[in-house]
């Protein structure tokens, strides 16, 4: 139902994640604020230039109506698009490296590790593009060695180059060692080599699919990364790293869903409109899935934000815990904007990217006017009104015009299932001593929530392995 290796790319990309956290953390603990308002400003730009020049190839071999126009002049032709891409990137990098230093608070100092970012970028845009077609045909074991190595390879660099070299440059190392070995990797599965060879039929028959995605690249960029941008310039770089930092301990577990769930969702989308089927219940079970896992963690960061915080990176960053409570408001209308989001993407990319725009349009306005009026709490207001607005757009399409005749069903249980969720957070916390007591959880708690996402992740293999099995046969 979901294809082979579901298990293994959801384990890989956990894992990798998971030590990706540790790695971000253990950065927070070492650097100052200043310094991670540096690295805040390099993750923008590594994620804002890779967003912006995400041009959709790799959707545009999956969305493919017929394998058999998928020839090896089609992916040669992917293939050169990305190292002109990839050369283009590295030449935008090494323009913000002359013009960031000179219109801000950034030291000199950060030149040359935006010129290595881009470095970076573009040897990622040098994987083969043959790789993909694991993915579009739902074989996830390749892709989740692929992911899982490069990230756990990435994160472990940094977390013990960190003990050594308390500097931004550890982060900059990090996406070198992940971009590296992901390209290599890249090569190794794959059955064929690629060539520089351009055909404009085929690049024009390429840029007819992408273009709604390269504008919704556009706009991400915008939507995500003008935050930062904004912050750093109008606020100062200290101010970036507190939120930053915030942003990045509330966001990262997300990212550990969202990245397995985009994979799987758009794959499965795109296989159920070629094939005429409903995607009803494997979405409900992703979607329930994620919630299962992320909901206790922003419950548990919500009450006891300034302990957690304390522990993981030093109390200096605790008195700025009103900034993760926003992000976690956020977070979850975020969450389920992304899980719906795959599947009006695979139907409808034309409105998916109108969508988006005005969404940007919105955010960028409400960004500027309510921050020069509220300062950062304005910024943290925009970003919630908007993934408010997000959330709900998605949804409505959804169950208006994808799930159908399922929309009820689907409903039904999704709903169901955040009930008994937040009953059972709330009368754990309730029972076993409740956070309006103290802002440090007991023995209780904490072995509550060991206890139930032992639970949750024991369910989900089960689940996920079954549905994989049924798959094959």
């Amino acid at each position: 139902m979901f294809g082979k290796g579901v298990v293994s790319l959801g384990s890989a990309i956990a894992v990798g994640r998971i030590l990706q956290i540790i790695a971000a953390l253990t950065l927070i603990r070492n650097l100052s604020p200043y310094q991670m308002g540096v690295v805040g400003l390099l993750t923008a730009v590594f994620i804002g230039v890779y967003s912006l020049s995400n041009l959709g190839f790799d959707r545009y071999l999956i969305h493919a109506d017929d394998e058999k126009v998928l020839s090896n002049t089609v992916f040669d032709n992917i293939w050169s698009l990305q190292v002109i891409r990839g050369s283009l990137v590295l030449l935008l990098c090494i323009v913000l490296s002359i013009i960031i230093p000179s219109h801000s608070e950034f030291s000199t100092e950060i030149s040359p590790q935006l010129i290595f970012i881009g470095v970076a970028l573009l040897i990622h845009n040098f994987s083969n593009p043959h790789f993909v077609m694991y993915e579009r045909n739902g074989v996830f074991n390749c892709l989740a060695a692929c992911r899982g190595i490069s990230i756990s390879l990435s994160s472990l660099v940094m977390i013990i180059l960190i003990q050594f070299i308390a500097d931004p440059w550890v982060y900059v190392i990090g996406q070198l060692v992940n971009t590296s070995v992901y390209t290599v990797i890249t090569y190794v599965l794959s059955k064929q080599l690629p060539a520089f060879r351009l055909d404009l039929k085929i690049s024009k028959d390429v840029f007819n699919y992408c273009k709604y995605l390269l504008l919704i690249a556009v706009v991400s960029f915008i939507a995500v990364q003008f935050e930062s941008f904004y912050v750093g310039f109008v606020f100062g770089v200290v101010a970036l790293g507190y939120y930053f930092t915030w942003g990045r301990v509330i966001f990262l577990p997300r990212e550990i869903i969202a990245q397995f769930i985009d994979k799987i969702l758009f794959t499965k989308a795109c296989s159920s409109r070629r094939n005429g089927e409903c995607v009803a219940r494997e979405h409900l079970i992703l979607l329930v899935f994620s919630l299962a896992l992320l909901s206790p963690f922003y419950f548990f960061t919500w009450h006891y934000g300034e302990w957690m915080i304390s522990i993981i990176a030093g109390e200096e960053w605790a008195e700025y815990l009103w900034v993760g409570k926003f992000f976690i408001i956020i977070g979850v209308f975020q969450l389920v904007a992304l899980l719906f989001s795959p599947l009006v993407l695979s139907m409808y990319p034309k409105i998916s990217s109108v969508i988006r725009s005005v969404e940007t349009i919105i955010l960028v306005f409400l960004m500027i006017l309510l921050g020069q009026v509220y300062g950062i709490e304005g910024v943290l207001l925009a970003s919630m009104f908007v993934a408010i607005i997000a959330c709900c757009i998605r949804v409505y399409i959804s169950y208006r015009y994808i799930l159908n005749n399922n929309w009820y069903w689907h409903l039904k249980w999704f709903v169901g299932a955040c009930v008994l969720l937040f009953a059972y957070l709330w009368g754990a916390e309730f029972i076993l001593g409740g956070a309006s007591i103290s802002n440090t959880p007991n023995k209780s708690i904490l072995v509550n929530y060991v206890f139930y996402y032992l639970l949750t992740a024991f369910v989900a293999y089960k689940t996920f392995r079954h549905v994989s099995i049924q798959g094959k046969n």
